[in-house]
């Protein structure tokens, strides 16, 4: 019996990781989306699940003419290399749009605009877990490019912030404001944080991942995670052991939980 268990395992992990999940089922690419980040590379290690299908739903379907943004709110300037690593980050992004473009959908309109970037340098938002980031200031950077671009939709890191850095708590605090929430027809998502003990379950972490009442589950298909991985390495400077270890083990590299806080 247990080595049934052994190799039934195995077969039922491949099966999950292989078949690719549907997607215009939990995609509303009716409206466009902005992710707001704290720092280049966070688009990769937390978000990447859930950017990657925005990406590719659109895409897929260059009839529906909205587009995905991304906003990363600093250079990453910790260690003075806020320009290396903007650098990094466009190239990360440009990589992971080209990836979901070779998919072979009909119709396929590489033309289209799916895909914006935009990172903001501003010396009163460093990165620093060190420094309290402004919510007023915050909310100035969201407020001004949702009105410029007609954004439907929000995605950002809850209040744990998933690695808990200031930063990232920053943003969900300043753009879960009861005032900001409420006064808003834009829906606002969240990436829920797991406990330390699930995080490090790489893909075993889809045994226990269940979709609550309100809650957006996204998991990628191996190839999908390869790719991934692919798009993290573009941020070289950041590329020491510990962040190959990290894109082996971490469940945010396979599967993103998200809810809507202001449902």
């Amino acid at each position: 019996m247990t080595l049934l268990l052994v190799l039934f395992i195995p077969i039922i992990i491949g099966w999950l990781l292989l078949r690719p999940q549907p997607l215009s089922s939990v995609i509303d690419i009716k409206q466009n989306v902005l992710f707001v980040i704290a720092h280049p590379d966070d688009e990769s290690m937390f978000f990447g699940p859930t950017l990657l299908r925005e990406i590719r739903e659109r895409i897929r379907q260059p009839s529906i003419d909205t587009t995905v943004h991304l906003l990363c709110l600093s250079h990453g300037n910790f260690y003075g290399d806020g320009k290396k690593r903007f650098n990094e980050l466009t190239n990360a992004c440009q990589y992971l749009v080209n990836y979901c473009s070779d998919f072979n959908y009909t119709n396929l309109n590489k033309n289209k605009p799916s895909f914006v970037l935009k990172v903001i340098d501003d010396e009163y938002l460093p990165d620093s877990p060190n420094v309290q980031w402004s919510d007023h200031l915050i909310r100035k950077y969201v407020i001004d490019y949702v009105k410029v671009n007609d954004i439907g939709k929000i995605i950002t890191f809850d209040s744990f912030g998933i690695s808990g850095h200031s930063n990232h708590v920053a943003i969900h605090l300043a753009l879960s404001d009861h005032q900001f929430r409420n006064s808003s027809t834009i829906q606002i998502w969240q990436l829920l944080t797991v406990p330390l003990w699930r995080k490090y379950l790489s893909l075993f972490d889809l045994f226990i991942t269940y979709q609550n009442d309100g809650e957006i589950v996204h998991r990628l298909s191996f190839t999908d995670y390869w790719n991934l991985v692919e798009t993290l390495r573009h941020h070289r400077s950041q590329m020491l052991w510990f962040r190959y270890l990290y894109a082996v083990t971490s469940r945010y590299m396979f599967i993103n939980t998200l809810n809507c806080i202001n449902n």
